[in-house]
């Protein structure tokens, strides 16, 4: 098929994975990355983030699902808070939740809507835009977030090098992202329902698995990677299954139980979940 550069490594050989409706989704013969064919532009994919956006409405179904995962991450922080930075921060309830504790918080998101609900809702300080465009001074943060984003960048690598230079020497980055490992075969299997029901499938720009994930921090300065499954969002965040969302967090503890049981097995090699949380350092 037609050469398509990788955003991770910059090769131009590639071979299709699948195609789902208009997204065509190849890997890369030399990193391994996923990603779509042809790359959007960046107003291409600023837009599709921005509709990806749940309605105002539905924000407190959603949030009050992903709220669980925010609480459980702060309260392992193990340091003193400081300035945070949330790039993709919706409606701002991590930043809100984070505010609370503490730390002096930051938000940035190519949706006007969430920004605005942010601003307004949690009286958070959120602001529209892309990273580069704010110029935020060298070493401004102690922590920088990115949830469930990094799958719609189409520079991943220019996005981690500017948050290595706003991070303070031994600043923290986390990421949550789609593990393609999982999402692919999940797509294999439930591929059939799709027919007949909006299943919610997670391939965007690109599809990290572990092993490109640590290329893209190796690449951009970061140091201490660790990689594990996240624990899921209870139940049906989305609405995709009606009624059955009990159901659906039962399925979701189970699975998460059986990915985590292999995952200490194997010392940390097989991280199969659902969903990925990286933790990185800036050196210095």
């Amino acid at each position: 098929m037609e050469k398509s550069l990788c955003p991770l490594c910059g090769n131009g050989g590639s071979a299709r994975e699948f195609w789902l409706g208009p997204r065509d989704m190849v890997r890369c013969r030399r990193c391994r990355l996923v990603f779509r064919h042809p790359r959007p532009a960046d107003l291409d994919v600023s837009a599709e983030a921005g509709e990806a956006r749940v309605e105002t409405v539905e924000e407190e179904w959603l949030g009050a699902r992903r709220g669980m995962n925010f609480r459980r991450f702060l309260d392992r922080w193990a340091g003193t808070p400081g300035q945070l930075l949330d790039v993709g921060c919706g409606h701002g309830r991590f930043l809100a939740m984070a505010r609370d504790r503490g730390w002096e918080v930051t938000g940035i998101d190519v949706s006007p809507a969430a920004v605005r609900y942010a601003r307004e809702g949690f009286g958070v300080p959120a602001m529209c835009g892309d990273l580069k465009g704010f110029r935020f001074p060298d070493h401004a943060f102690t922590l920088v977030t990115l949830w469930d984003v990094l799958d719609f960048v189409p520079d991943p690598i220019g996005l981690l090098q500017e948050i290595h230079r706003v991070l303070e020497p031994g600043g923290r980055l986390f990421i949550r992202v789609p593990n393609y490992l999982f999402q692919r075969v999940s797509y294999l299997l439930t591929a059939w329902a799709a027919r007949t029901r909006d299943l919610t499938f997670v391939f965007h720009v690109a599809s990290f698995a572990p092993g490109p994930l640590r290329l893209l921090l190796g690449r951009t300065g970061f140091v201490a990677v660790t990689i594990a499954n996240s624990p899921p969002t209870w139940g049906d965040p989305y609405r995709a299954f009606g009624g059955a969302e009990r159901l659906i967090a039962a399925l979701k503890v189970g699975v998460y139980g059986l990915v985590q049981g292999l995952y200490r097995l194997s010392g940390g090699r097989w991280v199969l979940g659902p969903s990925l949380e990286v933790h990185a350092r800036r050196e210095g």
